[in-house]
């Protein structure tokens, strides 16, 4: 936190897949937000994907167990541990249920944003979806905006679904499937996340989420009165936001690069100056219901819970850019 003072909670974070392994990126706006906020400390546990989601379970629980272990441990900490906080998105939200189910790892709370449970084969639909509403959104502007690679040539389209046939039609002969796959993690769930657990968690559902599992979360969970649920405005990336601008991409520093250079660079970048991938407005309403619920105030409403997982009907987040006047030269 902004604060040197002491934190007032602790957040041990998973993300999503391949979004996971950069959490210091893709997930910084978030839980920096949340942090300031709440004077929290916050610990990202970076994973690369894989099939074995029993492994990456093991091995994102046991790096959040050893971290916790050596806050618990340092001498020079001279305070008390505070509550503890699991926050996870996507498929770290199933990661940690394997974990916190089998283990019995204890927290004071269990948040679960946009909770995915697909099968491999819908996930590769769901991500050629995305690829091509990304690919859509992503064009060049005569202002100078970020070369779309996804639009370079006019095949490009056909080359992306083309890729992602073969995928499928590959998963779908060879019946590859995660392990643990849907239904076995649903039984899971029903036989080993119990009253207990439930009642410490709360499920985020964003309401423009086709990737979402939190229904099927829900249901699984037997007994007890369940998690409580919390429908925030978004779509499925909501809790990803990033921007940049090209002096920090570049690592420009004024003191020692020449301003010759520094112009060079930034018009080989065809006069990109900033750029920025997410929603912030949906971002804001995911850190305001996160701060509700640790802070411990009840969901400002419940999801909708009416949604397709036949086609991505969210809006996907837009890659942004702003330029100087210098750069809007005619094509």
């Amino acid at each position: 936190p902004e604060s040197i003072s002491v934190p007032s909670c602790i957040i041990v974070f998973t993300g999503g897949a391949g979004l996971g392994q950069f959490p210091h990126v893709a997930y910084n706006e978030l839980l920096t937000r949340i942090s300031n906020r709440l004077n929290a400390l916050c610990i990202a546990v970076p994973y690369n994907v894989g099939l074995d989601h029993f492994q990456l379970a093991k091995q994102t629980g046991e790096r959040i167990r050893r971290a916790l272990v050596y806050l618990e441990d340092d001498p020079s900490r001279p305070y008390s541990l505070p509550r503890v906080y699991s926050l996870s998105h996507s498929l770290g939200c199933k990661l940690q249920c394997i974990y916190t189910a089998a283990t019995g790892q204890d927290y004071d709370g269990m948040g679960f944003m946009a909770f995915n449970n697909f099968g491999f084969s819908k996930t590769i639909k769901m991500a050629r979806t995305f690829a091509e509403e990304l690919r859509q959104s992503t064009t060049r502007s005569r202002t100078g905006n970020m070369d779309d690679s996804f639009s370079a040539g006019t095949n490009s389209k056909d080359l992306i679904g083309g890729l992602f046939d073969l995928a499928e039609m590959a998963v779908g002969a060879i019946g590859v499937d995660f392990s643990p796959n849907s239904q076995d993690t649903e039984r899971l769930i029903q036989l080993r996340y119990d009253d207990l657990l439930q009642g410490k968690t709360r499920v985020f559902v964003f309401d423009e989420d086709n990737l979402d599992s939190s229904k099927e979360f829900v249901d699984a969970c037997s007994g007890g009165t369940g998690p409580s649920m919390c429908g925030i405005p978004g779509g499925h990336l909501s809790p990803v936001y990033f921007r940049w601008n090209v002096d920090d991409l570049a690592g420009f520093d004024e003191n020692n690069i020449p301003p010759d250079a520094r112009e060079m660079a930034k018009e080989a970048m065809g006069g990109l100056q900033s750029a920025s991938f997410g929603d912030e407005a949906a971002l804001n309403a995911t850190v305001d219901a996160v701060c509700d619920w640790i802070l411990g105030k009840p969901p400002q409403r419940q999801p909708l819970w009416a949604r397709s997982n036949d086609k991505y009907e969210g809006e996907v987040p837009k890659i942004t850019g702003t330029t100087t006047s210098s750069s809007s030269a005619d094509d």
